[in-house]
């Protein structure tokens, strides 16, 4: 029974800030946000970005972006490629999760995913997490917005 708590908690712990993130961010980067972001780049408002107008820091993606190589990117080259990386990180978690590859996340796959990220919290391997341990696990992939982990 304590073990049910355990995973429980760990279970929380994980998708509980994700799902926070998630619903606190959900407009912003639908299609409302992404149209946003677009016509704020748009500097001349000829319906295309260049690389100039495009944000610096998206810059370096400018040649991924324009699938028809054009030299400018639309909204729709923009919105398809929001939703391939999209569908790229739900296929690398599912992966991440369905071990046997059946196509299926079991809940003993799941208990073996929390458990595993469980012993790697557990720093000083007591078999328990101290607070200092839960706050450092923000910095571990796949927790949160954290990810120097590089398991």
């Amino acid at each position: 029974m304590k073990r049910i708590f355990i995973v429980t908690g760990i279970i929380a712990a994980i998708a509980l800030p994700t799902a926070v993130y998630a619903t606190k961010n959900a407009d912003k980067w639908g299609h409302e946000g992404l149209e946003e972001m677009f016509e704020k780049h748009d500097a001349n408002k000829d319906g295309v970005m260049t690389p100039d107008e495009m944000p610096k820091r998206w810059a370096s993606h400018f040649d991924k972006l324009d699938a028809n190589k054009d030299g400018s990117l639309t909204l729709v080259e923009i919105e398809t490629s929001h939703k391939m990386r999209k569908e790229k990180r739900m296929e690398k978690m599912m992966s991440k999760f369905d071990t046997d590859q059946d196509g299926k996340v079991s809940e003993s796959e799941v208990t073996a995913f929390v458990l595993e990220k469980f012993k790697k919290m557990d720093a000083d391997g007591d078999g328990s997490l101290s607070m200092d341990e839960i706050k450092a696990m923000r910095h571990m992939k796949g927790f949160g917005r954290g990810g120097h982990d590089k398991s």
